[in-house]
Parts: structure tokens; sequence; C-alpha cells
């Protein structure tokens, strides 16, 4: 991070064992947590606060519950080994009406650590001593500290957040950090921030009187300006999401902290996503001539609606010019994006040179090549497949058709942007259900052509917030229409008494011919502590499906063997697919007219409806039953959501309501930076305000250029060229 400050802050940035008191053990044990730097330490935020301040008599203390009790030290005693072998050291004290006994187990520093007359906050779990009030291994505050507010940190075993608060107060000391800012001054005053080193001293060591009741005067003089010249103010902006025992003290006192440091987030990459944008824009491209729509149009056996219609014209439009496409096709299941996508293939091949499509699995790469081989080779395409499941000789021969421009569009999975795959003219680059890939896997199938033009997918409905920062660099067509004769989706949400009706159901639906999918969430048993699939499947084949054949799917399978299972549902050799979410994406089964969706509690709300888009493909109507082992209000209310909607856009906003943002797309999904403590979710309103902050600088200074710019611009390329997708 020494790219990002003055060079004179050398200490900042050396590595974390060269900190007082980290050794190679727990240098170790930093690293693990992705702390390198004593910079890296500062930054590693609390993720919640105990507050000692909110005390309560012993008297009054519920047994078993966890308080903060204030009391003078009036005995120490002899430490005793217990049963368990585990060394006792207990301690008396006196809160000014009733006794109480302190106890801590093999930890003599804690306890040599009271003074005897002195006076402190215990923090622990209170239970019973010898029909005496105890309080049991208790965090411990001396009374008269201003730092009632104590935080606490993301851990890994071995390293203890009194370790970490130590050190994080040796990092805070340094000289060096009165120097650390990379935001203009003037930026700093128009928008009422706190300085960086202020700010990072707060949110690690909050103070009481920093709350709204008792501001200083520079906060309140933030405050003030921050009401004068942004569109929201401090007062406006969320509470850190904090859990367990914070209190709105905690939240009020470190909100001026995590205003600052949140809007760094959001500047930062924000000013990245439009930096991208500047830099697609200076580049050159092939400018297509607009021809062979009609032709393409007039092959297709079913008639485009209007959306997809007006999304040709505008990626037909957009591929014309000399500056590189980077649009965004979104659009809810079902809505048609395949032929969209499909129509711009055909104008590249009509101006003589290749495209690819990236799809994240083998299952919806292999869906698309089956589908857009239908569409395209009639008219004179030649569409190749490349996989990681190809054989080394398969693999080859596609790569050669690849290399000598035999293969006019090519489809497949990462092997596309692998160094072995080489285009000869690659003019158009597409990338499916493009969340799950981030901006650094996007560039490296880019980069195998000359700025080629980019258009990526989506079939997540995202809502326009969110998108402001998934999409930020991009322009966005939507396909906000589905092809006429597409019907709804039935859907019911019903206890899990009831699965024998369902069962009954979907029988029904077998003899008549159509096939149906049983939605498991866990692969393995001890996943969730409930049926593994393929125990599921053996079992409901045996009971519940007596002379119908019951497939199974799910992500540890092989390509090969997911190819199969799939080609069987579809061939009808297998009437019920047993499957996990890796159905989720793009299966196209068009006689499949039954989900039940097991423990869809479990669920979040996109992904029931990207899951519940995989039926009713055909002219039968389709239907998914959600089924719960636990009905409560909460998932009465979720049920009742999916049963009224089927607009993907609203049931996107409740998602996201619901599980904030860091839960949206799943974990492991690389659509999102790692923002530590910007919450998207819940910070609209700060999204917004820095999208317009980060807006004006690029106008004034495209690429950061300028002087005062150049630690902020260090910030940006940090974070981009470092890949905030984990490359």
């Amino acid at each position: 991070m020494g790219t990002v400050y003055n060079a004179v802050m050398v200490n900042l940035y050396k590595s974390i064992g060269k900190l007082k008191g980290v050794g190679v053990k727990r240098k170790q044990l930093y690293e693990k947590l992705g702390i390198l730097t004593a910079y890296d330490l500062i930054c590693h935020f609390p993720r919640s606060y105990l507050d000692f301040s909110k005390t309560v008599p012993v008297h009054s203390a519920e047994p078993e519950s966890v308080c903060v009790i204030k009391g003078r030290v009036t005995e120490k005693f002899m430490p005793y080994a217990a049963k368990s072998g585990r060394k006792v050291f207990t301690a008396s004290a006196y809160d000014g009406t009733d006794g109480f006994i302190v106890t801590f187990f093999n930890n003599p520093y804690a306890f040599d650590s009271l003074l005897i007359g002195t006076e402190y906050y215990f923090y622990g779990k209170i239970s019973s001593f010898n029909n005496s009030p105890q309080i049991v291994s208790p965090q411990i505050m001396p009374c008269g500290s201003d730092e009632l507010l104590r935080a606490v940190y993301p851990l890994t075993e071995g390293l203890t957040n009194a370790m970490i608060q130590t050190n994080v107060r040796d990092v805070l000391a340094m000289p060096e950090l009165a120097d650390v800012e990379f935001l203009p001054y003037e930026f700093i005053d128009k928008y009422g921030l706190l300085p960086l080193a202020d700010a990072l001293r707060s949110v690690h060591f909050p103070k009481l009187a920093a709350s709204s009741a008792l501001q200083t005067p520079k906060e309140s003089e933030t405050v003030r300006k921050n009401e004068m010249r942004a569109p929201m103010t401090l007062s406006e902006f969320s509470d850190i999401n904090m859990g367990g025992d914070d209190t709105s003290a905690a939240q009020q006192a470190v909100k001026p902290a995590r205003y600052r440091l949140a809007f760094d987030e959001l500047l930062v990459f924000q000013l990245g996503l439009l930096m991208l944008k500047q830099r697609n824009q200076q580049q050159t491209a092939y400018a297509m001539t607009e021809q062979g729509i009609e032709k393409y149009v007039n092959s297709l056996p079913f008639t485009l609606t209007q959306a997809q219609e007006r999304a040709i014209r505008e990626i037909y439009s957009a591929m014309g010019q000399n500056v590189p496409m980077n649009r965004l096709l979104q659009g809810d299941v079902g809505s048609g994006k395949t032929a969209v996508a499909a129509a711009a293939c055909y104008l590249a091949f009509l101006n003589g040179s290749q495209s690819a499509l990236m799809a994240p699995t083998e299952i919806l790469a292999a869906q698309h090549y089956e589908t857009l081989c239908s569409f395209l080779e009639p008219l004179g395409m030649t569409v190749a497949y490349l996989s990681g499941s190809l054989t080394p000789k398969q693999k080859t021969l596609v790569r050669e058709e690849i290399l000598y421009g035999k293969a006019d569009f090519v489809i497949g999975t990462h092997a596309l942007f692998q160094k072995d795959t080489v285009f000869r003219n690659l003019s158009l680059v597409i990338t499916d259900e493009q969340h799950r890939f981030g901006v650094g896997q996007r560039a490296m199938l880019a980069s195998k052509g000359n700025s080629p033009h980019k258009l990526v997918m989506s079939a997540t409905p995202i809502p326009r917030t969110l998108g402001l920062i998934i999409y930020g660099e991009l322009d966005i067509s939507v396909l906000d229409e589905l092809p006429k004769g597409r019907r709804k989706v039935e859907t019911y949400g019903i206890s899990a008494r009831s699965r024998g009706r369902v069962y009954a159901f979907i029988r029904q639906q077998l003899s008549a011919g159509y096939g149906a999918y049983i939605v498991c969430p866990a692969i393995d048993a001890a996943d969730f502590g409930m049926e593994s699939v393929s125990v599921y499947a053996k079992r409901i084949e045996k009971e519940a499906f007596k002379g119908f054949n019951v497939g199974v799917l799910h992500g540890k399978m092989s390509g090969a063997d997911k190819d199969e299972a799939m080609r069987r549902f579809r061939d009808k050799e297998i009437n019920v697919l047993v499957a996990t979410t890796v159905i989720e994406v793009g299966i196209d089964i068009s006689h499949a007219t039954v989900m039940m969706i097991e423990n869809a509690e479990r669920f979040g709300f996109s992904q029931l409806h990207q899951l519940r888009g995989r039926i009713g493909r055909g002219a039968q109507q389709g239907y998914c039953i959600l089924v719960t082992e636990c009905f409560n209000d909460d998932i009465r209310e979720k049920f009742s959501i999916m049963v009224e909607t089927s607009d993907g856009f609203k049931i996107a906003e409740e998602d996201l309501r619901l599980r904030g943002a860091g839960e949206f797309f799943g974990k492991k999904q690389h659509g999102l930076p790692g923002f530590k403590i910007a919450d998207i979710s819940s910070d609209l309103a700060l999204v917004n305000l820095t999208r317009t902050a980060a807006e004006e600088l690029i106008e004034s200074d495209p690429f950061l250029t300028e002087e005062k710019h150049s630690a902020l611009r260090g910030k940006v390329l940090e974070l981009f060229e470092n890949g905030w997708d984990g490359k």
C-alpha cells in the first residue's frame, strides 16, 4: 500500500511482524485475516462494540444473562484447581448494595490486574456460586476510563480481541498517522468528513462523548456542513450494522467515523468504475456495418418481443461505433436474452469477425451451445464449444478452429480466457450471468481480442442502486417484457405436513408426460442436518414415485455426469430430477411443469425466483411449491411475496432489504467488492452521494492525474489492478 501515501510514512506499511509484540506466530494469525501491514491492521474494523456504561445492580441481574456490573474489589483469594484441571481465580467485589464473586479460569493475567479497593466495570455472564451471585470470565474496564465502548473484532483461532486492541493502539499512536489522507482537503470540507486519521481512531476507540447528544464542536460543524452541502446528512446515515451487545450509544458514537470510512470505500469503487468507462471510451473498436437483422429475425421459430427488438437495435447501434460497446443486457427469467445475444453474434459474423460467449457453469454453457447452434448454424455460422471437461485432444482441435478462424462463434466456460486459447479476430465478447464473474475475469476474456465489443447478460434482477455499484461501467439494455404465451408460474407455500399431497400432484403431472424438479438445499446430509440429495432421491423413488425414474444432479458431480443427468431428464428417461441450486441458472427443459423446493425458507427471494424460472418454459402451466418444516410469521411473509408476485425486480428489492448486499448473490460469487464497512443495502443515500461525487471528480480530472488526486488515484489503482474479484 506504499504507493498510496507519502513515502515518509513507511512505518505504516512495514510488515505486521515488525510491530511491537507481534512475533512469528501472531504474524501468521494476522496473515490469515489478510492483515500484512500495520496499516492493514487499522483497516481491520470492529464488527461490534461492548458498552460498559450500561450497568445493572447485582440484585436485578437475571441469572445466566450477560450484563455489566460496577463494583469495587474487596478481597482476592488463593487460586485452586477445579476437578476439570482448570485453575480457578476468584475475588469478591461490592456494588454498593450487594456483594458478588468475580471468577476467572486459567487467566492469571486478568486476575493479577485487579487491585483491592479499586472500582471496575465487569462485563460477563451472571451465575450463582455457593448461593452468591457470580460473574464468570468477565471483561474488565477500570472506572473513570473514557473508553467505555470496547471494539469487538473478527478473529481467528489463537488471536484474541485484547491482542488486536493492543496492537491497534500502538499503530494509532504512530506520528505518521497524522499525515494519512488520500482525499483532497477541499473535498473533505465540501462533504463534511472527518479527517481519515480521526475516523480511524474513533472507529477503534469510540467515546460516548462523540454521540449525537454530546457532539464536540468539530463534529457539530461536520453535521452542519453535511446539512448545507450534501444531498444527505450525517444524521440520516444508517447506524452501523451491529448485533449482540451493541447499543444505540455505540452506534451514535461511531457514526461520524463509519460515515467517513464508508464514504471512502464507495467513492474509490465508483471512481474505478467510471475510470474503466473512460478508458473504454478512449479505445478504438471495429465499427460494424449494420446488416442482416431481417434475415435473422425471419429465421427464428418465434416472434421477438418489442423489448427484444429494442435491445437488438441498441446493441447494433453500439457495435456500429468505433468505441467498444460495454453493455449489460438485463432481463428477468424467460425474457429472451439468448435470442438477443445471438443477433449480436450474427452481426459480428456478417462483418467477418469472431464472437465468444462465456458461461459460469458447464451445464449452462452446454445448453447455450445447443440453443445457439439451432439459431445460428442455419444462417451459415460455425459454432464451437470449449470447456474444461473436454479431452486434451478435443480441446486442441477446438482451439485450432478458433486460432485459424474456422469457428465463427465459441461458447464455453473459463477455458475461453486461458492462455492456450487464441482467437484470430475476436470482436465481440459476451459474458452470461455476469455477477458470477469479476472485473478481472471479464477483462481476461476481452484481452483475447483487440478492444472487442462487450455484452454482459444477467437474469438476476438487480435493484437500481445496487446496479449502480455492480454495473457502474456499463450501459444497460433491459428486457422488461416476457414472450407472448408465457404463463405466470402458479406458486404455493405449504407445510411439510402436506408433502404427501404434493407428491400426489407430481404423480399426476408425470402420468401426463411432464417432468418435475425437487430442489434440496444440501448435497451432503451434514450440510444442514437433513437428508442428502442422493438419500432423499432413493427414498422417494421407493416410497412416493414407484414406477417412475428419479435422478440426481448436484455440484459435486463431474461435468460429464451432470450433462448425462440433464440429457436423461430432457429425453424423459428421468421423470423426477432431485437437484441442488446447480439448476438455478439457465436450465431450459420445456416439459418440466412442477418444481417442489424443500426447506424453501433457507433460500433467498432472488434464488427462489431463479429456481422458479426453470419451469413452465413450454406451453403448459408451471407450478412451484415451496415447502417448509417450520412455518412462522417471517416465513409466511416470505412465501406470500413469492406467491403474489412474479416481478423479479420487486422480489430483488425484498431480497436486498431483508438479507443485505453481502448475501444478495451468495458469499462465494465475485460480482461485488469486499466492502469492509460500507453496506450498500442500508447506505443507499451514501451510494448516491458518492456516485455524484465521483462523477464530479471524473468530469474535472478524468484519470485523476492532477497532483492533489494522486493518492486517491493510488487507492483506485490498488483496488482495481489487484482485483476486487480475487484476481
